[in-house]
């Protein structure tokens, strides 16, 4: 039985030896009756039946257009209910495609502990030279895929292993060997410019060669780490990103940049470890002890972390949030999140960042700070957060009803009832009338009964929008509650500027196939938004 790596750190790519050698090893196991899965109904995961009503052809479609990064802060959460759920695979013949598919998605997404997971709990890929590479090549451990890639022989010719035995030829040196192994690379009508120019590049021939149709395959990665190369989209793969957020040779910029591409791939300790590590200066090791023990003594000064932008202060502040309480913690966590979102991590952070925000005091919320904690509420569906953010806005009703139409999204307050005084109210009224229609929308599509204002105001509508085949096809998926599907096909029309039209027939969809907690999360996000 061969091994694996199994551990989160699996990962952690890098150029340094030492960070291959610390992985550790386990063995692949057997399957479970089902697709083996892991998130459980507490973490969002769908029921076991959720590719019911799915051909194995579509389902492998779909999830080929997973991307690895999303337009919209639900996707990915949509995404990973589809693939880390466990349950029957769809039905038809493909079933080696539709695994396969699986794995290569939840690896693009970087959800590497789950890839683990799965691979050593399914026989198919226990006995696959060419994923266990590829794992390898993932976690930076070169040395191993090359070993691997050395006891091929009756695949040898084949493109993948000749690719990644020219590379282990250039990482030995073995120059001829590697020159040898491209000719026959040509030979064979491989036509990858990309992966000859990197290897070019590597055997230190002149030029810089252009990486325009580069993609995040592991070989590719491996040997854009080995190049030192920026990827030309300016946005360096997550699998990638989280080796340099580990490398404690890195510089602190870089490192929290890259934590900030690579959070999603990282477990809550890792980046605890990297925000910890950049909170303190460089030293030596006596002085770094002595150093901590002066930093405990007096703390980072809050006002000074807040003026800079630098990694230090960003570190300083996750150390402020953790371990100081009242106004001090509220400003460092409001601080971290703002900064977080603006580099597309808001929804990390505030789930890393959960027992300090269940912590804040809310009749402490400046009018800053109300939106972004509001938020932050949302996205971990605390509804009593929301009705004591709520409380301490008394006096503010047009913020107490955005708060309140949040929370009744979450809380499944619509279901069977009215769309509230609120929203009927807004009707009403030309000012106000544009906003309200699309809350209406949304309360309707969560099950809220159309009122009499609000089925005049939706009857004075010419129109509302177009229907697209891939709304259509999203329609037909939920109609026959075949939820994983509906979750992918949803994920890839969400974005951030959504029509009233869209979001309420992708809410309606989510909420009419079972997926009642997503559908409500996305209504109150938009709630949120609305002025």
């Amino acid at each position: 039985m061969k091994s694996i790596f199994l551990t989160t750190a699996a990962f952690v790519f890098g150029t340094i030896s030492v960070q291959a050698q610390s992985i550790e090893m386990g063995e692949l196991g057997s399957a479970s009756a089902y697709d083996p899965g892991t998130l459980s109904a507490v973490d969002g995961g769908l029921g076991s039946g959720l590719w019911s009503g799915t051909e194995a052809t579509t389902a492998v479609r779909l999830i080929k257009n997973v991307p690895s990064d999303f337009n919209h802060p639900l996707a990915r959460t949509l995404t990973r209910s589809a693939l880390l759920s466990a349950g029957a695979t769809p039905t038809g013949s493909d079933q080696d495609a539709f695994q396969t598919a699986r794995l290569d998605a939840i690896i693009r997404i970087a959800d590497m502990a789950a890839a683990q997971d799965i691979i050593a709990r399914t026989p198919s890929f226990a006995s696959d030279q060419q994923l266990d590479a590829d794992l390898a090549l993932t976690a930076g451990d070169i040395t191993r895929a090359c070993s691997i890639s050395d006891q091929i022989t009756q695949a040898r010719s084949e493109s993948y292993w000749m690719k990644l035995r020219a590379f282990c030829h250039v990482e030995r040196g073995e120059t001829a060997a590697a020159e040898i192994t491209l000719d026959l690379l040509g030979s064979s009508g491989n036509t990858d410019k990309t992966y000859g120019a990197l290897m070019r590049y590597l055997m230190k021939f002149p030029g810089t060669p252009s990486l325009n149709d580069i993609n995040s395959t592991p070989l590719n990665m491996a040997m854009m780490a080995k190049s030192g190369l920026s990827w030309p989209s300016g946005k360096t793969p997550a699998t990638l990103s989280a080796g340099i957020a580990m490398d404690s040779m890195s510089d602190p910029e870089t490192r929290l940049k890259a934590l900030m591409q690579a959070a999603n791939a990282l477990s809550d300790n890792q980046i605890s470890e990297i925000l910890n590590a950049l909170g303190t200066d460089n030293m030596t090791a006596n002085e770094l002890a002595g150093g901590i023990e002066v930093m405990q003594s007096t703390g980072p000064n809050l006002d000074a972390a807040l003026s800079s932008r630098s990694a230090k202060s960003f570190a300083q502040l996750f150390r402020i949030a953790r371990e100081n309480f009242g106004e001090d913690q509220l400003r460092a966590v409001t601080a971290l999140l703002i900064r977080a979102d603006q580099a597309g991590q808001f929804e990390r952070f505030a789930q890393l960042l959960k027992p300090q925000l269940q912590a804040v005091s809310f009749d402490q919320l400046s009018p800053e700070m109300q939106p972004i904690i509001s938020r932050a509420a949302v996205t971990r569906g605390d509804v009593i957060a929301l009705q004591r953010i709520h409380t301490a806005l008394s006096g503010q009703p047009d913020k107490q009803n955005r708060i309140a139409l949040a929370a009744d999204a979450l809380g499944n307050g619509f279901f069977g009832g009215g769309l509230g005084t609120d929203i009927d109210k807004r009707l009403s009224s030309p000012s106000t009338r544009t906003r309200a229609i699309r809350d209406a929308l949304l309360a309707h599509a969560l099950g809220a009964n159309l009122s009499d204002p609000a089925l005049a105001a939706l009857e004075s509508k010419a129109a509302l929008g177009s229907l697209s085949g891939e709304m259509m096809a999203l329609k037909a998926a939920s109609k026959r509650r075949a939820q994983a599907e509906t979750a992918l096909r949803a994920a890839q029309l969400l974005d951030d500027n959504m029509s009233d039209t869209k979001i309420y027939m992708i809410t309606a969809a989510l909420y009419d196939a079972g997926l009642t907690d997503q559908a409500a999360k996305l209504a109150a996000q938009d709630f949120l938004s609305g002025s």
